[in-house]
Formats: C-alpha cells, structure tokens, sequence
C-alpha cells in the first residue's frame, strides 16, 4: 500500500516566529502514516470542561484511492489494542424516555471487507476533522461521530517507514544481470518492488496486541534473480547443445526461509495458513508459519 508521511518542513506549521515546529495536523488530509497519531476532543456539560484523548491508527482502506479519504480506525493502546472502531447500526439504537440514542459497539479485530469499519473523513473549514460512516446506514461512534476533532503526531518508536514507491514497471520488465560466475548459483537479487503491507492482512499466531506492538506494518519487496534449476557437463561429445530435463516449480512459498505449504483446512476468517513442511515425510509442522489475508479486493 502506499504510505503518506508528513509534508514537507516547509509545508509544516511553525510557532514562535518558527523557532518550533507544530506537531498538530493542519494541513488537511491524509493522515501520516509513519507517525503516532492522537485524536483530542473536548466537552462541555455546564461549568465542567474535559478533554479526552484517543491514540490510533488511520489506516487506509483497501482498493480505495488516496482522494476517498476512507480510513479504518483502530486503538493504538490499551486493552482493546489492535481492534478497529466499528458504526452502529439503527437496529443498535436504543430507546430510553422516549428518546432514540446511539448506542456505540466496541472495537472489534478487523475485517477489511466488513463496511460497517470504514469511515470517510473530511477536514473543517473552521479546523479539526469529522467523519461519517461509509455504509450508508452507519452511525459513528465516540469521537469520529464528533465534529472539529484534533489530530496531533509523534515520533513512533515502534516502527520506522521508508519510502515504498510500490512496483517499478521498468525494472520489472527487464531481465536480471546474467554476468556473474557459474560457481554462483543464482545471481544477485534486484528489488523492482516495495510496498508495506498493515498489520491486518498478516497473522502470526501471536496475540493481536503483541503483533500490532511490534509489527504494525510488514515491509513487502518483489526481487528478481537468475536462479540455477538445472546443470549438466558437456564431455566434448555432443558439439554445443545441451539436453535440458528438469521440473520447474512454478512458485514457492517459504516462511523464515523454510519452505511452507498452505493448509487449505485451516483456513478461517479469511485468512491462509502457510506451515512449514518437512520434504521427506510430507508433514507440516508449526515450527514455522504465518497467515494471510485471501478473498480482499
């Protein structure tokens, strides 16, 4: 996917004669994604004031353009870490002294084909963001249902993006170097592709919490390389033609760099399991393994 970071320091916003750098999202959308993001909102019932806060991640909605503006939003803390905030519908609706309210559902783990965790976000005239549920039935809940919250960046210790410009078509369309020595079995590899893949589409058997602490986002690269698959001598016999019969496995999966197999019964929620596999006996194991989300796009 592509990832937005913050613009440019001439583009962010400074105080004290620019002496300091702002570190509240002004310049609109879309959000930074190489940064911790904070929503602040505050609330007035008479003379008491409080300012709440909530630390999240806006994450971009699948097979969507950057201009839709359509985010998941998911808990970056606390007990409910990793689950995205999700819409209510009218049949969550509850009715107290004849009066209807929303009645907000928590967070759930997040399902990319689910509508109802997909929110459309517009920045204020008058500053701040609001939000509506993309399902057109949808009613937000807690802060995204509010209008005018603030959205303010920090520095993330737990992960650090680089530029992922995604496929190189010309690269892709053009062989691999093939001068390197016969004694070297495949040549150097050449990445014509780099994208970051979020912690959602990825599972590692791990608890969610643990997986978003430590991997938010996966770093994909498509390579290209000459790969030796078959090697037969020529004895001064046979002029300068070589028979070549060899199998060619069209693809392979490898997880930790042990080749893996998927395990079609284990298949649940949308997400392939690919195990481990030891060649000689044909069994899977879970020494090595990892998931990924199928059926999305």
């Amino acid at each position: 996917m592509h990832i937005p970071k913050l613009p440019d320091e001439e583009a962010v916003p400074t105080f004290c004669f620019g002496l300091f750098k702002s570190d509240q999202v002004s310049w609109g959308l879309p959000f930074p994604q190489n940064k911790n993001l904070t929503v602040l909102y505050s609330q007035t019932a008479g003379q008491h004031h409080q300012v709440n806060r909530n630390r999240v991640l806006f994450i971009l909605v699948l097979n969507q353009p950057l201009s839709s503006n359509q985010y998941y939003v998911v808990e970056r803390k606390g007990k409910r870490k990793g689950e995205a905030y999700i819409n209510s519908k009218e049949e969550d609706m509850k009715t107290c002294c004849f009066c209807t309210s929303i009645s907000d559902l928590k967070p759930q783990p997040l399902d990319p084909r689910n509508i109802y965790q997909q929110f459309e976000i517009r920045h204020c005239k008058r500053g701040g963001f609001a939000s509506k549920s993309v399902a057109p039935d949808g009613f937000p809940p807690d802060f995204p249902r509010r209008k005018g919250w603030q959205v303010f960046t920090s520095t993330s210790k737990e992960f650090q993006l680089n530029e992922a410009p995604g496929l190189n078509t010309a690269l892709r369309a053009r062989l691999p170097d093939f001068n390197f020595p016969p004694s070297q079995k495949c040549s150097t590899p050449v990445v014509v592709g780099k994208w970051y893949c979020p912690f959602m589409f990825i599972k590692e058997g791990t608890v969610l919490k643990e997986q978003v602490k430590y991997s938010t986002y996966y770093e994909m690269t498509l390579e290209q390389h000459w790969e030796q698959i078959f090697a037969s001598e020529n004895m001064n016999n046979e002029g300068n033609t070589v028979a070549v019969d060899a199998a060619v496995e069209c693809e392979v999966v490898t997880v930790g760099g042990a080749e893996a197999m998927a395990d079609q019964k284990d298949a649940v929620d949308g997400v392939m399991w690919f195990r481990s596999f030891n060649k000689v006996t044909g069994e899977t194991s879970g020494e090595n393994e990892a998931g990924a989300r199928c059926g999305v796009g």
